[in-house]
């Protein structure tokens, strides 16, 4: 269904709740084994069931099934192999235990198919509302934290993605508004051909100044590496390195906005610690030592962090540097009035 449908909802399907769990290669041989203690038929449904997931947020082995009382009979599965002594152990034990949990959290916490909507957000009395194309008429309440934020009395071009709870109802799972004068850049710092750009960027908003100029919103790109513990597994393609230097620059944007561009423009033609060109581009000193104690800390939430926030928000940006303009990717920076590209430019990007 395309993302500008009169109806986005409107197919029963997407609102049907499906339950998943996420288990490690153990956990789907014991439920597998559970399954052959029933009949042929159940055991073939269970191994069909599971499938390896590289998008989930944790990439690894999932249970599927739109049936809560498929959910029920692997429970009983499981019960009847703890009972007859087929999972001994306390490594079996524990892992019987935690497959019962996983159940019992799919139970509880159904999912539905994600949606994808064109349209304006529009706030009234308190409510949200996606109002359909010209001519459709159709109106989408829209559910969820975000949303607020970007809906407007008038109506705000977005693109959003969510769960359809009904024909006339979606709970929000990210997006971005369309058509506001706002370039969003996605990089990998230590991509070179993003480091080009970047450097480019800071010498033209260095003459421009900022009237005149389109904010420039610089997002991080990072993959889920699944043999990486699950606290870090936020991974960089040019390796740790690259993680810690996604870190120092996110900070920099956060907190010393003022000193981002400077810095930037000063890494693209050094490799030295980011210390020195932090204190080069105007950074005071007791900043870096609580800059240095954060990524101490805190290195692996905020990239955690910065990674399902692109996920969500623009869930199809495939290398670095990629552009977005208006909320639209484009083909490069020259693309948006009064920016160019920089000299000799190509479009090499660095992909994971």
């Amino acid at each position: 269904m395309s993302a500008d449908s009169c109806a986005p909802c409107g197919d029963a399907a997407r609102s049907q709740p499906r339950y998943t769990f996420a288990v490690t290669p153990a956990g789907r041989e014991m439920l597998i084994q559970a399954a052959r203690r029933t009949n042929i038929v159940f055991t073939l449904a269970t191994a069909r069931a599971c499938a390896w997931d590289s998008l989930a947020t944790a990439p690894g082995y999932q249970f599927t099934t739109t049936s809560a009382d498929t959910l029920a009979l692997w429970r009983v599965a499981l019960e009847g192999l703890a009972t007859a002594g087929g999972a001994k152990g306390d490594s079996a034990g524990a892992l019987g235990v935690s497959l019962l949990a996983r159940i019992d959290r799919a139970t509880a916490h159904p999912v539905r198919m994600r949606t994808e909507v064109t349209g304006r957000l529009v706030r009234e009395a308190g409510r949200v509302w996606l109002i359909g194309p010209q001519g459709c008429g159709a109106r989408l309440e829209v559910k969820g934290s975000g949303t607020d934020s970007m809906a407007s009395a008038a109506g705000t071009p977005v693109w959003l993605q969510g769960e359809c709870r009904s024909p006339g109802s979606l709970d929000f799972r990210g997006g971005h508004a369309l058509a506001r004068p706002q370039v969003d850049l996605f990089v990998m710092s230590h991509c070179p051909f993003a480091r080009r750009l970047e450097s480019d960027l800071a010498e033209q908003l260095a003459k421009r100044g900022a009237a005149g100029t389109p904010v420039i919103a610089v997002h991080y790109l990072m993959f889920w590496d699944p043999d990486r513990a699950p606290e870090t597994r936020a991974a960089s393609l040019h390796g740790d390195a690259e993680r810690v230097e996604d870190g120092v620059q996110m900070l920099l944007r956060d907190s010393q906005p003022q000193h981002f561009w400077p810095y930037l423009r000063l890494r693209a033609k050094s490799d030295e610690d980011w210390e020195v060109l932090a204190q080069r581009a105007g950074v005071p000193w007791l900043a870096i030592e609580g800059m240095r104690r954060l990524l101490a800390r805190d290195l692996d939430d905020m990239l955690m962090a910065e990674h399902r926030q692109v996920l969500r928000d623009f869930p199809r940006v495939a290398g670095s540097p990629t552009v977005y303009w208006q909320g639209v990717e484009v083909a490069g920076i020259e693309r948006v009035p009064g920016l160019h590209a920089p000299p000799a430019s190509s479009k090499e990007k660095c992909q994971n």
